[in-house]
């Protein structure tokens, strides 16, 4: 949402017609947000600790063809978790995510026909890629004020780091069609 401020900002002279999609675009996110939030706390409420609400970010589907080269169909190729860490907060030897919600998106990707992978953007300027089925992260408690949490902590030089598009075209290609880490 902030490139599309930031987009609106620079470009304020070419009127609302421009920047009115815009503002449009971050009014859905924030209500879609509101609403997931919503239907979160509304199930934990109508069901007390019977049950937890998570969710999977992305599916990634390709096209099917037929032998006459027309469109016929699509077909689920892939899963992802999408997660944004900042610069600030990454140090580069290990990626901490949420412990509690790993376990659960592992236990979900081994019932799936497709591969679930984490997608983690660090500051728009690196891009983390692994199958959570492939790797082993270390499991503990960490932090003794706002941040204490589980965590799963995975060593990032087991994982595939891209440093720039042209990696991640490359890395996503290797992932995706090769089925790699």
């Amino acid at each position: 949402m902030a490139s599309r401020s930031t987009m609106v900002h620079f470009d304020v002279g070419k009127g609302p017609q421009f920047f009115d999609p815009a503002f449009d675009y971050m009014e859905r996110m924030v209500k879609d947000g509101r609403n997931r939030m919503r239907f979160s706390r509304l199930i934990e409420f109508l069901f007390p600790k019977q049950y937890k609400m998570s969710d999977i970010d992305s599916i990634l589907f390709k096209p099917v063809y037929n032998k006459f080269g027309r469109k016929i169909g699509e077909r689920p190729i892939a899963a992802f978790e999408l997660k944004y860490k900042s610069p600030t907060t990454f140090d580069g030897s290990e990626l901490e995510l949420n412990g509690y919600q790993f376990l659960r998106i592992q236990r979900l990707a081994r019932m799936l026909t497709v591969p679930l992978y984490y997608f983690v953007n660090i500051g728009d300027k690196k891009f983390i890629m692994f199958n959570v089925l492939n790797v082993k992260p270390q499991f503990e408690k960490r932090y003794e004020d706002h941040r204490r949490d589980y965590y799963a902590i995975l060593d990032v030089d087991d994982l595939i780091v891209s440093r720039s598009l042209e990696d991640l075209r490359t890395d996503l290609k290797i992932l995706l069609e090769k089925g790699g880490l």
